[in-house]
């Protein structure tokens, strides 16, 4: 169950996905959306390019401005600018699925730990979902057997800290003038194993007040993977010990992506505008 705000790639999950309320703005980014229409399974073969003891660092930032002074930048694009590092590692493999265990760190010293997994088919999972199969082409489902109908859109070579490596690109778009604002999503998956290397949300609005949003998330470092290693990279150190989700206390959250709370702040002063407006007659 989610939020429609006419707006295709913002439609609700199907999995929810069980965060504390800092570790929601990163962890909930990657959640690959679903669209609002079925697919029809193809006869598509996903093989994954991952293999346990994978391990893969991203550095994760956020952006805001507005043409309003007194528009309040979202708390949670705030909290993503306190994370220090997070550190994807790959635990299990099988024909159709994923598992991971996730270490989110922050300036302060802190530590997550948070566990995923992703049905390479269908897309559903939770945790981090940012993986697809291996090698796919320009035209491929990412998921043959899943209700979404994302494709590859291109593929391209792109340079990144650990490395030049092949991408396939994937790309989700919306432009609602009627409500004022337009929105893409664009995710860069590694092709030789499937990982996510860098994604880049960026929500506009486009009537006064003009706000712009923009989160990224891209590939630091690479360990355990064949010929994409990179030395020097720096493992942040926790102050604390890091929390398991069993230890601690949380609630089942709607999977809403950070994304949709951008919109909601844009629309929620969109519409404000609206009502401040002063009456006309017509005569």
């Amino acid at each position: 169950m989610g939020i429609t705000l006419k707006v295709n790639l913002m439609i609700d999950y199907d999995v929810g996905v069980k965060l504390n309320s800092r570790l929601l703005a990163v962890s909930v980014i990657l959640c690959i959306v679903t669209l609002a229409f079925a697919g029809v399974s193809q006869a598509q073969t996903i093989n994954s390019g991952l293999t346990g003891g994978m391990t893969f660092f991203y550095y994760v930032s956020s952006y805001c401005s507005s043409t309003d002074d007194s528009y309040s930048v979202p708390l949670d694009l705030l909290v993503v600018n306190q994370t220090s590092c997070i550190q994807v590692s790959i635990s299990s493999v099988n024909a159709t699925s994923v598992d991971t265990v996730t270490m989110c760190y922050y300036i302060d010293g802190t530590a997550d730990l948070d566990r995923g997994g992703t049905n390479l088919y269908t897309g559903v999972g939770y945790g981090f979902v940012g993986i697809i199969g291996a090698n796919l082409t320009v035209g491929d489902r990412i998921h043959p057997d899943g209700e979404d109908t994302l494709t590859i859109l291109d593929t391209a070579t792109r340079n990144y800290e650990s490395g030049a490596r092949i991408t396939n690109h994937v790309r989700i778009a919306d432009y609602n003038p009627e409500d004022g604002y337009k929105a893409t999503r664009d995710l860069y998956f590694d092709k030789a194993t499937g990982i996510l290397v860098e994604q880049v949300d960026q929500v506009e609005a486009t009537i006064a007040p003009y706000v712009t949003t923009r989160l990224t998330w891209k590939i630091a470092s690479v360990s355990g993977v064949d010929g994409w290693e990179i030395p020097g990279f720096t493992l942040p150190v926790a102050s604390t010990t890091p929390t398991p989700w069993s230890r601690i206390d949380y609630k089942i959250l709607l999977v809403i992506v950070l994304f949709i709370l951008v919109v909601l702040g844009i629309v929620i002063v969109v519409y404000k505008k609206k009502l401040t407006k002063p009456a006309t007659t017509t005569i």
